[in-house]
């Protein structure tokens, strides 16, 4: 084998060697070192001295950007030039041109005064490096490991004119320290800690403290967030404006103002500003915290927004009862939190509560609705028109705008999936919203714990003949929720819809055993697994096991109703199914649902006028948009104009 030289690597390896001894005897090793000691005490020096005399910000970055090309002119010189002892600049001759004996011999003047100097530069360098290397680092507590926003308050500046008024700059700090410290979710700098750091930096200001030295000063006890601000005016009617700054980058995040008399009422003044200031932080801190569908509430108050993350918390647990009474009390804390009505009136609904309290609240989110930011009002507007004015247009208009807002919550993308699904008998779209709720749960890498997604998705999935998918999303719903009787259902139905006998009597056997643990009746196993094959779409199947759970609880609005409907629209036993219905609205005579089902009874039956006349009284009562039931409206009116012609 041949070996050939590698051209990036050098012919001697003691090159490297001779290079180093050269710039040794060219005296640029000592001169970088002194160099870099030099720009150190000259950015140390800028940095002590540029708050003082007010130099602009862009002072420090200035002077590195001369320190950087100064370096590179100061290599190149000192490789090119060397300062004699006995005086002089003179050429650098090439090391093949320097023999051993006719090296010039440093003096002992020269060594000495070098040593000096080196001496000088290390003594300053070391009393500037001092502070940081020796002093312990009182500040260090500050810095927070528990989630909480580390918050520093800065003199004010005076902006008045009226130099008796200059104890304000400390004293508005103060009060708001105060206010601020009986947060639990804010880390607030004691004054002390402000003062001592203003001072021991030598940063001292008079009538006004510049953003930069307020930065550096929040930065230097760790604090996240600075607040500075300014008051103008005259003791009794001033204008305190308030800013809050991100440390890290000098940004101004929220500004708020207040007006009022000093004189008199400058507790009142500090009090309100310290609770707004105070509210808006502690929801920041809290939205760190919680999961990201939570955190976009938008409320005035922190307390309310506690109660509006456990009553959004019980929803995913499925405790609509708890989620109810805490969003009530959000909402009497805060009477304009939108969120906090609206998610009351999503409460009512998904527990199967569809009353006046569900339409009460749907509407006071409506009223509430410009307290959100733009894309998030169409979602209100959807609910308003789903509920209270029953226009399919705007249902329809409102969904694809939301659709095309595309805003990350999973809550809105769920309730979307729904109302394309329920109101819009649209299942491609439906299916479209799921699966945003599936990219949101991998993009944050977090499964959603609402079983009720899992179901709603699965239940879709059946309904476009998409029986293995349907199992994945039900399976998926059992590993949030082990064991959930509706997960199992789904499983049963996908299994039904695929043929497969082995594994229905599987899901079957695991379904008898949450029955089992929940102590079901008889006629509430029959209804469930009746459930189970309808959505199977085996309405054999279905039929059988309703006449069995009926004929065990004859008198049950729920036997009756669910076996009415089969029986009418399959048309396996129309004038059975208008039976049922005529019972059951002698039980229950307020009751929408029967009342739709016996219309459609007499719709089939050939009796149009007289299904007209029942299934309006039924849209008069029913809560919001039926998309069923406006479909049967629209035929049985057809069929009149049909028989008119």
């Amino acid at each position: 084998m041949r070996v050939t030289n590698n051209p990036l690597m050098p012919e001697n390896p003691n090159k490297l060697s001779q290079f180093w001894q050269e710039l040794k005897r060219r005296k640029v090793i000592r001169v970088i070192s002194v160099y870099a000691a030099a720009a150190f005490v000259i950015l140390e020096l800028v940095d002590i001295v540029s708050p003082s005399l007010r130099l602009p910000e862009w002072t420090m970055n200035f002077i590195i950007v001369l320190l950087c090309v100064g370096f590179i002119i100061t290599v190149i010189v000192s490789w090119i030039y060397d300062i004699h002892p006995e005086g002089g600049i003179v050429k650098t001759e090439p090391a093949h041109k320097v023999k051993e004996e006719e090296t010039p011999k440093s003096s002992h003047s020269w060594k000495v005064a070098s040593y000096i100097s080196f001496v000088v530069i290390l003594v300053m360098v070391c009393v500037l490096l001092y502070p940081k290397i020796f002093k312990p680092d009182r500040f260090k507590e500050l810095r927070n490991d528990q989630g909480m926003i580390t918050v520093a308050v800065l003199p004010f500046n005076n902006l008045t004119g009226d130099s008796s008024l200059y104890h304000w700059q400390n004293g508005i700090s103060e009060l708001l320290i105060n206010g601020l410290a009986q947060s639990d979710e804010l880390a607030v700098s004691s004054s002390h800690v402000v003062q001592d750091v203003l001072t021991g930096t030598k940063q001292v200001y008079s009538a006004s403290l510049s953003p930069e030295i307020a930065r550096r000063t929040a930065s230097k006890i760790s604090a996240s967030i600075h607040i500075t601000g300014n008051y103008i005016g005259s003791v009794n009617n001033v204008s305190i404006v308030l800013n809050l700054v991100s440390t890290e980058n000098g940004e101004l995040i929220w500004t708020t103002r207040v007006d009022g008399d000093l004189g008199t009422n400058y507790l009142l003044m500090i009090d309100r500003l310290s609770d707004t200031v105070r509210n808006y932080l502690e929801i920041k801190a809290l939205e760190d915290k919680v999961e990201t569908d939570l955190s976009n509430a938008f409320p005035k108050s922190a307390d309310a927004y506690r109660h509006y993350i456990d009553g959004l918390n019980a929803i995913v647990d499925d405790n609509y009862e708890t989620a109810i009474e805490s969003l009530e009390m959000a909402y009497e804390i805060d009477s304009t939190f939108t969120f906090a009505a609206f998610y009351l009136a999503f409460a009512y609904v998904f527990d199967g509560q569809f009353n006046e309290e569900m339409i009460n609240w749907t509407r006071r989110a409506h009223e509430l609705k410009n307290n959100l930011p733009p894309a998030y009002r169409p979602w209100i507007e959807m609910w308003y028109a789903c509920f209270i004015s029953k226009d399919i247009e705007d249902i329809r208009r409102f969904c694809d705008l939301m659709f095309k807002a595309a805003i990350h919550s999973r809550f809105l993308w769920f309730d979307l999936a729904v109302t394309y699904k329920a109101f819009l008998g649209d299942y491609n779209k439906s299916i479209l919203a799921f699966e945003k709720v599936g990219a949101l749960n991998q993009k944050w890498d977090d499964d959603w714990r609402y079983t009720r997604f899992y179901h709603e998705y699965s239940w879709t999935l059946l309904v476009v003949d998409r029986p293995e998918e349907a199992y994945r999303i039900a399976e998926k719903g059992l590993q949030i929720d082990p064991g959930n009787g509706w997960s199992i259902l789904y499983q049963c139905s996908s299994n039904v819809m695929l043929g497969d006998s082995i594994a229905v009597e599987e899901h079957l056997s695991d379904l008898r055993a949450v029955f089992e643990k929940n102590n079901a009746s008889e006629s509430d196993r029959e209804r469930y697994t009746g459930l189970m094959y309808l959505f199977a779409k085996d309405t054999l199947m279905a039929e059988k096991h309703y006449r069995q759970a009926y004929k065990l609880d004859p008198e049950n609005l729920n036997r009756i109703t669910i076996l009415a409907r089969l029986l009418i629209e399959s048309e396996s036993n129309v004038e059975e199914g208008l039976a049922l219905s005529e019972k059951g609205l002698n039980l229950f005579p307020d009751d929408w649902q029967l009342l739709k089902w016996k219309g459609l009874a007499f719709h089939k039956l050939g009796k149009h006028e007289e299904a007209l006349t029942i299934l309006n009284k039924a849209d008069e009562m029913t809560i919001g948009y039926d998309r069923l039931l406006a479909g049967y409206l629209q035929e049985v009116e057809q069929a009149i104009s049909s028989q008119d012609n």
